[in-house]
C-alpha cells in the first residue's frame, strides 16, 4: 500500500512540476511577444 501510496505521490508531483513549467515557458513567451517590437 505505502509503495503504491508513495508512487501516486511521484506522479502527481512529476505532474504539477510538468504542468508548472509549461505554464511558466506560456507567460515567458507572452511576455517576449509583448516586448519585442512588430
Amino acid at each position: 500500500m505505502s509503495l503504491q501510496k508513495t508512487w501516486g505521490n511521484i506522479h502527481l508531483t512529476a505532474l504539477g512540476a510538468m504542468m508548472l513549467s509549461f505554464l511558466l515557458v506560456g507567460c515567458d513567451d507572452s511576455v517576449a511577444q509583448n516586448a519585442a517590437p512588430p
